[in-house]
Order: C-alpha cells, then sequence, then structure tokens
C-alpha cells in the first residue's frame, strides 16, 4: 500500500522503490492495525558514513504520520537532520510455534515495514498532539492532560511522514 506525503521525498529515485510485495501480505488495514497494537517500533536512520542506525523507540501512529519521541540531541537526529529517509519496522506477536521436525519450527507475527521521510518536529502544536497521542496509547488515561512544559520542553519528538508501507503475517 503506497501511501503519499504531502511533500517530496529525497533521495535519488532508485532509493525510492516500491517494496516488492511479501509473501502472506497484510492488507492496508491490518497494516495499520499492527501500527496501532505493536508497542515498540525500530527507526533506521543512514548515517554520515551510509552505515545503517537502528535506535528501538515508542511511537504513535496519527493519521500518515509516525510519532517517536526521545532526545532532543544526539546521533539519531543528527542522521535525521543529514538525510530524512528512513525506515521503520513495527511488529505484533512473536509466539513460536514448534513442529515435529526443526524446521517446521516457526514465529507467529505480524509485520510492517515502513519506509519514509523523517523530520524534527519544531511547531509546538504538533509537538503537543504528537505527544498526547504518545500518551494515549501507552497511558490512556492520561490522554488529554497538561503536561508539564519543562517535560515537553526538554522531550525531542519526531515525525516519519509514511511514503510506503508493507506488511506480511505468519500464523
Amino acid at each position: 500500500m503506497p501511501v503519499q506525503t504531502t511533500g517530496p521525498v529525497s533521495g535519488p529515485p532508485e532509493s525510492r522503490k516500491t517494496p516488492r510485495l511479501p509473501r502472506r501480505p497484510l492488507s492496508p488495514e491490518d497494516c495499520l492495525e499492527v501500527l496501532r497494537k505493536a508497542s515498540v517500533c525500530s527507526l533506521a536512520t543512514c548515517g554520515e558514513d551510509g552505515a545503517p542506525y537502528v535506535t528501538p523507540l515508542n511511537f504513535a501512529l496519527a493519521g500518515n504520520v509516525i510519532y517517536v519521541h526521545g532526545s532532543r540531541e544526539g546521533t539519531r537526529n543528527d542522521n535525521i537532520a543529514a538525510d530524512p529517509r528512513v525506515s521503520l519496522c513495527a511488529f505484533t506477536g512473536g509466539d513460536i510455534r514448534t513442529g515435529d521436525e526443526p524446521c517446521s519450527t516457526g514465529t507467529l507475527f505480524s509485520s510492517v515495514v515502513v519506509t519514509g521521510t523523517a523530520r524534527i518536529v519544531g511547531d509546538p502544536a504538533e509537538r503537543a498532539a504528537a505527544l498526547d497521542a504518545l500518551v494515549a496509547k501507552y497511558v490512556p488515561q492520561h490522554s488529554g492532560k497538561p503536561m508539564p512544559e519543562r517535560n515537553v520542553a526538554a522531550t525531542g519528538v519526531i515525525a516519519v511522514d509514511i511514503v510506503t508501507v508493507t506488511g506480511r503475517r505468519r500464523r
């Protein structure tokens, strides 16, 4: 399910190919459901030397944007400032199904891979909405409550504008 962003995607055209369709693909609706239910994602950025840099993060989906939060400074943010192209992976499940033979054992899961363009969120209204989306996902009893200004000011927020989403499942 290719999802178009509101802005252009940077990088050479060959870096923006739609991923091949996986075996046992998820529908677009199922991909979004995995993104809503998964508790952690891994966000991959590209370092100055071209090497990937992956960080596990809490995240929330809001429309066609995935928000993550963390430090306002560091390698991840430096990488995004230099090259906003990112990839993100999230999954649900993880139970092991054992079979009668070694090769009939496998992991049961639903997974989603997102390609997108990341940006550091500076707009106060968007930052507040992103942080509230994260609170609503992880501690819904506190959603909508005011957040201490010093905490909000110290928290970095990254928006990943989704370009493509693919998913697969093994049951």
